[in-house]
């Protein structure tokens, strides 16, 4: 038998599902056999009908005590079920490896025992479904890091935006809207976390017009599990007009420095 038959033991599962519920095969039976599956309400509710009746799923969002790590808190809840025998599933929903929960979870179970193994399962990102939305903005490759990561610096995201510029490369930025605006118990900032997404917002626009033509579109995708995805299309010049558009589940999309746009479909030339 292989590990995909049957699950090892001390072994936690983090998996990705994709948006709108695009789940892997090796995803769906992980979590058809998993005892407890924790996660973020809105990942859960995709995939209920893949967990067996008896499956525990829940998140500790509404238990977490403000200023909490709530990764942290997931990972020890599965790590805890896992000790006393019982299949554990942590899901996220892209890729766990990238602004997912793979990063967290091995963090928060660096010293905690009776755990052997932590398996990473991929799902689809949203610059994936992006780039097939829009065409293929990112043939030529691809740069894609969140902007409002709670904890980080405007010096260390205004680095990454100019290294991003300056590459040529497809963008695809994460988080525009910071996490803080939400949740301010959870994730407490010294200034309005509404101010910190704006500012950082026009910080890509500057950045991107000093290294690229005014009129290189910029596209927000929102609602990536919808059957038809919101888009809103403007020019880097203009990006910051566009920003009563953005929501928690947006991303920005700047094609490659070499592209070519026909009929609202962007590529870019490799």
């Amino acid at each position: 038998m292989t590990v995909t038959d049957v699950a090892r033991d001390n072994t936690l599962s983090i998996v990705g599902i994709g948006y709108g519920g695009d789940v892997t095969a090796r995803a769906a039976d992980l979590l058809g056999r998993a005892d407890l599956v924790v996660g973020h309400p809105d990942f859960i509710g995709q995939v209920t009908h893949l967990l067996k009746p008896d499956t525990e799923a829940t998140d500790v969002v509404a238990d977490a005590e403000p200023g909490q790590d709530v990764f942290a808190l997931r990972a020890r809840l599965a790590a805890e079920a896992l000790v006393s025998g019982r299949r554990a599933v942590i899901v996220t929903a892209g890729d766990p490896g990238l602004l997912g929960m793979a990063g967290p979870t091995l963090s928060a179970l660096r010293d905690q025992a009776g755990i052997q193994d932590v398996e990473i399962v991929p799902g689809l990102s949203a610059w994936q479904y992006a780039s097939a939305i829009l065409g293929a903005p990112f043939n030529g490759g691809l740069i894609t890091f969140p902007l409002c990561l709670h904890g980080e610096s405007d010096a260390d995201v205004a680095r990454r935006i100019r290294s991003a510029a300056d590459s040529g490369l497809g963008t695809c930025l994460y988080m525009l809207r910071h996490n803080g605006e939400a949740h301010p118990e959870l994730f407490p900032t010294d200034e309005p976390a509404v101010d910190i997404a704006l500012r950082r917002f026009a910080m890509v626009r500057n950045a991107y017009l000093a290294a690229r033509p005014g009129d290189t579109p910029a596209v927000i995708v929102s609602d990536l599990d919808d059957e038809r995805p919101r888009r809103v299309t403007t020019s880097l010049l203009d990006l910051n007009s566009v920003w009563g558009e953005v929501s928690d589940t947006s991303v920005l999309c700047i094609p490659g420095e070499r592209f070519t746009a026909d009929s609202g479909r962007l590529w870019t030339v490799t």
